[in-house]
């Protein structure tokens, strides 16, 4: 009986472990939002082409991009869109977005002291993995006015 309750000690043990280290990787808490609300809520959505990583610090990331398309954005916010970067919390931050290299994603997020940023949470997918028609909502997508 004795080795029986160290077992599952043991086992508990491993379990709750392996939870809490799962939970560590990817700590992130999103609120739950459909994509046009992602989409409605950013101040900009582009399709962006990754072409590397310019600055890869604990707490911050920046990747070069080029803009590909826009979809979404002010004539204020063009210019810091077109700047060039997007960045990214860190690696060592829970909602940071990992983007890889000469990959093209749909992106939005926000501009902040001329600076565009995404996270995790912000709208991101690989635009090879969207379908035609997922494609040509992202042309003709409208939001409703905010009250």
């Amino acid at each position: 009986m004795r080795g029986s309750s160290g077992i599952l000690v043991r086992t508990l043990t491993v379990s709750f472990l392996l939870t809490l280290s799962m939970r560590l990787t990817r700590a992130c808490s999103c609120q739950d939002e459909t994509p046009q609300e992602k989409y409605c809520n950013a101040q900009f959505v582009a399709l962006v082409e990754v072409l590397g990583i310019v600055r890869d610090e604990d707490f911050r990331l920046d990747y070069r991009i080029r803009v590909v398309e826009e979809f979404k954005v002010n004539d204020d916010d063009r210019h810091a869109l077109y700047s060039g970067i997007v960045t990214t919390m860190g690696s060592r931050l829970s909602c940071y977005l990992a983007l890889h290299t000469n990959s093209t994603y749909l992106i939005g997020g926000h501009i902040s002291e001329s600076i565009p940023s995404a996270i995790y949470c912000d709208l991101h997918v690989e635009w090879g993995k969207l379908s035609p028609e997922q494609r040509s909502t992202f042309n003709n997508m409208r939001c409703p006015a905010k009250v």
